[in-house]
């Protein structure tokens, strides 16, 4: 655990538009150390929302590097606990949250490339859209209408871009479980195309 390094914790708050894009985002910084941006970021949260409430949070070190990055989809209204008929296992809800706004995010494209090296893929992604792609889903299969190759170690995964955010995403399997087959990788989402990157 790093302890007393300085940190900058940008906190990044969305209202969603009716076009289902997102506007100008509100931020605040914080200057934070490292152990304890928890409690201090806790202080900060929930935000107010409209139709959905987009949170994104990024911990980066004194060198400007991303240690942690946390995209939080708030409800309008909170699940609310019947605790008076709670058994050991279960607690039912007499009201669930929310989320629906996700049904009307807009379309957002992401533009994609891969490059292979033994055992490694590594996935160059980019969002030019005005939209927020959600829910990015990478896997490294064998051959476009293949399996998929298991265990992936990925640096990263099911991921949320920003509008105009590039990212770079790295993965780590073992070359013989792709048998005779050809690697392809594969990007899906919640609003964005399924892709197939060879």
């Amino acid at each position: 655990m790093v302890r007393h390094r300085a940190a900058r914790a940008p906190i990044l708050a969305w209202r969603a538009r009716q076009n289902g894009t997102v506007g100008e985002p509100d931020q605040q910084a914080l200057n934070v150390r490292i152990g304890r941006c928890r409690q201090r970021a806790a202080g900060n949260a929930p935000c107010e929302c409209e139709a959905l409430g987009r949170r994104y949070r990024s911990l980066d070190d004194a060198s400007g590097q991303s240690q942690s990055r946390n995209v939080y989809w708030l409800s309008t209204r909170p699940d609310v606990l019947a605790w008076d008929k709670s058994e050991w296992y279960v607690t039912p809800l007499t009201q669930s949250a929310d989320l629906t706004g996700l049904q009307s995010l807009a379309p957002a494209e992401v533009k994609a490339s891969v490059r292979f090296e033994s055992g490694r893929a590594h996935v160059a992604l980019e969002n030019p859209s005005q939209a927020l792609a959600f829910f990015v889903h990478l896997a490294v299969r064998k051959g476009a209408a293949g399996e998929e190759v298991l265990p992936v170690l990925w640096d990263d995964n099911y991921i949320t871009l920003l509008p105009g955010e590039k990212r770079e995403i790295a993965a780590r399997y073992a070359p013989n479980d792709l048998g005779s087959a050809t690697p392809v990788v594969t990007l899906e989402g919640w609003n964005v195309k399924t892709q197939v990157l060879n």
